[in-house]
């Protein structure tokens, strides 16, 4: 988009994402990028370049969202996704329904009043069908087994959404407030001292991106 705004070349994201080959599979990046927030895409049809955006909401101001990095592990991506997703079992159509409904009328509705229970509750049955589907190629529900450990221990502290991003391995964790985050990463950092693991707390962006303008400086040699 910054390259198009500075050679004055007007093209939507669709078609820029079409260029660079992004959003064969998922318009998540795409209608993230342009918009923020939450998305949910409908699926790529028979006529359909780029799954359209079907659904959007701001993510709760006041939730904060750890993220839990493994730096001995990249995850699956590239030759390799595209490999795994030709060897993958067609989905089942009736669990393919259940999964949709948890989605439409749990994780939104639990989404737009700010219930992280209900919403985790969701996220968790959604994660563990994704993660057993996915299982035969990242080796288990999550890809990392460093992550897994840390994602078993918060839910053992009462954490009620938990999960891995994509293929990971980065995990994830979100809670009700910057305070209840900050806690529950100091308790990580003292139990995972000897670990490859990061961590991040932050909070979701409810806007798309932007692109900033500056002037050339001048020469002042």
């Amino acid at each position: 988009v910054g390259i198009c705004r500075l050679f004055n070349r007007h093209l939507s994201l669709q078609e820029i994402a079409q260029i660079v080959g992004r959003g064969a599979r998922s318009g998540i990046g795409i209608g993230t990028f342009a918009q923020g927030g939450l998305v949910l895409d409908g699926g790529r049809g028979k006529h359909t370049q780029i799954p359209p955006i079907i659904a959007r909401y701001d993510f709760p101001a006041s939730w904060r969202i750890l993220l839990i990095f493994d730096h001995q592990n990249i995850g699956v991506h590239g030759a390799e996704e595209h490999a795994a997703f030709k060897m993958l079992k067609p989905h089942d159509q009736a669990l393919t329904e259940k999964l949709s409904y948890h989605i439409l009328m749990q994780a939104l509705p639990a989404l737009v009043e700010a219930d992280l229970k209900q919403f985790g509750e969701a996220i968790a049955i959604l994660q563990a069908y994704t993660g057993d589907y996915f299982a035969p190629i990242q080796g288990g529900r999550y890809a990392s087994k460093s992550v897994t450990q840390v994602l078993e221990y918060l839910r053992e502290q009462g954490t009620v959404c938990v999960g891995q991003s994509s293929w990971g391995p980065t995990g994830f964790a979100v809670f009700e407030s910057q305070i209840e985050a900050e806690r529950l990463t100091h308790q990580l950092k003292l139990k995972y001292t000897d670990s490859d693991l990061s961590w991040l707390i932050c909070s979701a962006q409810n806007t798309g991106a932007t692109v900033i303008e500056r002037n050339k400086p001048e020469n002042t040699g």
